[in-house]
């Protein structure tokens, strides 16, 4: 297995669970469908800005012709169905519940995977992801909080948007291998704000689609950690690293969401918080070197 890869999907983790925070915030000031769309024009926006300033060489061209159809399904699945889903799930749902909903993406992952690119499942795969689940579990609701009781829609939404992204880890490795992520995010995101701009127009009133100062800041914040560096890093580590595998090393971002929360919100963790941390940490660190 490629450390590096997985070095950079672990630092894909501390940004995706970072912006998860803000996004849990966010949605419930400003409409998730204008936190996609504006999130989705800022870091446009910034990813090109510093391609230019580093040098970095655009393969728009290379995209658009060799890759058509992943880039499609990467756009639908994951830019406009995915992450749509995703947010208006965040908005209907606590952020402790959504975070635990989303430890089930390598799951689907690893379906996908032995579905559609003939992987192998072995025991060892199962067993790692249980127990990954299982420490997720515990760090999340401390034994204190039933998890399926009273099940909102925003649970129900968020899983079925993890469906959609799930899938998207597919042509997301096909196209990583050789379209640098810079390329991939700003194409993937301006296609996505086309489609998504006039169903914004259709479906909601002017006065939501324009955000107070503080909804502004929550989504230059969110579009900054998981768009220009979350998602830049994750295309990034599909490169070179399984699916599945990048999937659950994201499971670690309850973690990383735990250290925002203590900065951020004063929160601590308990005794059998640390317990389900050590335990998804191990079993990340055994998949990572899953051969």
């Amino acid at each position: 297995m490629d450390d590096k890869g997985v070095l950079i999907a672990s630092l894909s983790t501390v940004f995706i669970a970072f912006s998860i925070v803000v996004a849990s915030v966010a949605t419930k000031i400003v409409h998730p469908f204008v936190l996609a769309l504006l999130a989705y024009i800022l870091s446009i926006v910034f990813l090109f800005v510093l391609a230019k300033a580093v040098g970095e060489k655009f393969q728009f061209r290379q995209l658009l012709r060799d890759f058509r159809r992943p880039l499609a399904e990467v756009v639908i699945f994951r830019c406009v169905l995915g992450q749509l889903i995703l947010l208006v799930g965040f908005s209907l749902t606590i952020a402790m519940r959504a975070i635990f909903m989303l430890r089930f993406e390598p799951v689907f992952v690893l379906i996908y995977s032995a579905i559609l690119l003939r992987e192998r499942v072995t025991a060892r795969k199962i067993i790692l992801i249980i127990v990954l689940l299982l420490g997720g579990f515990l760090f999340i609701t401390d034994l204190s909080t039933d998890i399926a009781q009273n099940v909102m829609l925003g649970d129900l939404l968020v899983i079925l948007a993890l469906v959609f992204l799930a899938y998207s880890y597919l042509p997301s490795a096909k196209i990583s291998k050789k379209i640098n992520p810079t390329t991939l995010t700003i194409t993937s995101n301006i296609i996505a704000a086309i489609i998504i701009a006039p169903i914004i127009g259709l479906v909601l009133p002017i006065t939501m689609m324009v955000p107070d100062m503080t909804g502004l800041t929550y989504i230059l914040v969110y579009a900054i950690l998981f768009y220009v560096f979350g998602v830049f890093l994750w295309f990034k580590a599909l490169a070179s690293v399984k699916p599945w595998v990048v999937a659950s090393v994201l499971a670690l971002e309850p973690i990383a969401g735990a250290l925002l929360a203590f900065f951020w919100l004063g929160q601590w963790i308990t005794a059998i918080q640390i317990v389900g941390a050590a335990i998804m940490i191990a079993a990340t660190y055994l998949i990572a070197k899953y051969k």
